[in-house]
């Protein structure tokens, strides 16, 4: 009994350490994302395409503007993570709704991707 609970809790801490980790890089790259529409809403809109919008991959810790592609199976961003984003305009071109995702493998726990996902919609008039 003392071992399955011991598994269970590294199993646990293990999970938790990842989310932790995911959770940074995704601020992270919605914090550059909040600076590139302070900067220059046009070419930050430019970015977004209406209905599914444009899907960038940003799989390196140096952030920087990527061309548009998902990321596929590729989980380079620490050798565990994939982070993508989406980024989708409204027809006036007046705001623009990005998801963030970061995700992984997990390997120890239930099996399958896990994630977080973040949701932020900008818009022109906060500048």
């Amino acid at each position: 009994a003392a071992a399955t609970v011991t598994t269970v809790s590294l199993r646990n801490l293990k999970i938790s350490e990842r989310k932790i980790i995911a959770t940074r890089y995704m601020e992270d790259v919605a914090s550059w994302l909040r600076a590139q529409k302070e900067s220059d809403w046009n070419t930050f809109a430019e970015k977004a395409s209406a209905g599914g919008g444009n899907t960038y991959c940003f799989n390196s810790t140096s952030i920087s503007w990527p061309s548009a592609s998902v990321c596929g199976e590729t989980y380079a961003l620490g050798n565990t993570f994939r982070r993508e984003v989406n980024l989708v305009t409204d027809p006036s071109n007046a705001q623009v709704t990005s998801t963030v995702s970061v995700t992984w493998q997990d390997s120890i726990g239930i099996g399958g991707t896990m994630g977080v996902l973040l949701n932020t919609v900008y818009s022109v008039w906060e500048q």
